[in-house]
């Protein structure tokens, strides 16, 4: 008995995405990050003390990094070594990495928003002796 063929699959007009929801998605990273650093340069504080400046620095990297995870799409590297899939793998992680590591070092540079307070002094839990 033989098995009667298939027939070909139609074509899409567009191809499937991995992730459907990945242009609203670089739309409000995109719009949430430049509304921030917006109010931040406008309305902020010109400097704060270094923890609170620090966790502005990770809250802004981490938006850069949402957004450029937006950007990362399936790229296909069909049949191929693992080391080419490996490759392909590391260069959509670093469209993530990039842009994260950038702002970090830029909160971190000279040329942050927001300065870092010379005379902050940590909190004291315990009185002193």
């Amino acid at each position: 008995m033989t098995l009667p063929l298939a027939e070909p699959a139609i074509p899409t007009e567009r191809p499937i995405e991995r992730f459907p929801h990945q242009r609203s998605m670089r739309r409000v990273s995109a719009v949430t990050l430049l509304a921030s650093c917006a109010l931040i340069s406008l309305v902020g504080p010109r400097e704060l003390p270094w923890p609170y400046q620090r966790l502005l620095c990770f809250t802004f990297a981490l938006l850069a990094g949402t957004l450029g995870l937006g950007f990362t799409r399936q790229i296909p590297h069909g049949p191929g070594t693992f080391v080419r899939r490996l490759l392909v793998r590391g260069s959509n992680a670093l469209k993530c990495v990039v842009p994260f590591l950038a702002v970090a070092f830029w909160w971190l540079s000279e040329l942050a928003p927001i300065a870092v307070q010379d005379d902050f002094r940590p909190p004291q839990f315990y009185p002193p002796l």
